[in-house]
């Protein structure tokens, strides 16, 4: 004779329900917090790749540069670097391979930005970073052997290298970028070659 199988009770389908739901809940956690992860290592990427870009950006520019100065400008919290640049290849044929003049500075909104102009052209504006608390400029005079907070147009040489910090989400960033405009060799622990 067949045993004739026995239905769950209601006691048994609330426990398999209850254990259910634990391993639900267990799980939703976990790819809760594998979402929350990805999402920040997204936003810590997307710095990184905007502050390389700024790095890549500013480069280009001092290893163009045909002069180089700071100066205070009414737009610019702080002093502005003022450049003269070989533009190199750009999008806008105008602007191409011509000799741009450029400022660069922490404008009233606490963005750094770029203005680029030719002679005969109009200014092209960059922001290149936003919400920046602080800027500092500091130039290396290699005759001095010192770091600078200022680099005056009329001066005879130009700088060896230039620091440029950057305090941004609370962070200070340090560039530092060599300048090709000088001739003059860096002397390490005062030796002159």
């Amino acid at each position: 004779m067949k045993k004739r199988k026995r239905p769950l009770t209601l006691l048994e389908i609330v426990i398999a329900m209850v254990l259910l739901g634990f391993l639900l809940t267990g799980l939703f956690n976990i790819y809760h917090k594998a979402l929350r992860q990805e999402i920040q290592a997204r936003e810590l990427k997307q710095q990184v790749l905007r502050l390389e870009f700024i790095e890549h950006k500013v480069k280009h520019l001092f290893t163009h540069a045909t002069k180089l100065y700071s100066s205070l400008h009414p737009d610019a919290l702080g002093e502005a670097l003022f450049l003269s640049f070989h533009s190199g290849v750009d999008p806008d044929l105008s602007r191409s391979e011509r000799e741009l003049l450029g400022m660069l500075y922490l404008n009233k909104n606490k963005e750094l930005s770029l203005v680029s102009w030719s002679l005969e052209g109009t200014p092209r504006k960059e922001i290149l970073l936003d919400a920046i608390h602080c800027m500092q400029w500091r130039f290396f005079d290699p005759k001095k052997r010192e770091w600078q907070g200022s680099w005056p147009s009329k001066s005879e040489s130009a700088p060896v290298m230039v620091s440029l910090d950057l305090t941004w989400k609370g962070e200070t960033i340090p560039f530092v970028f060599f300048s090709e405009l000088s001739s003059d060799p860096i002397s390490y622990l005062g030796v002159s070659q």
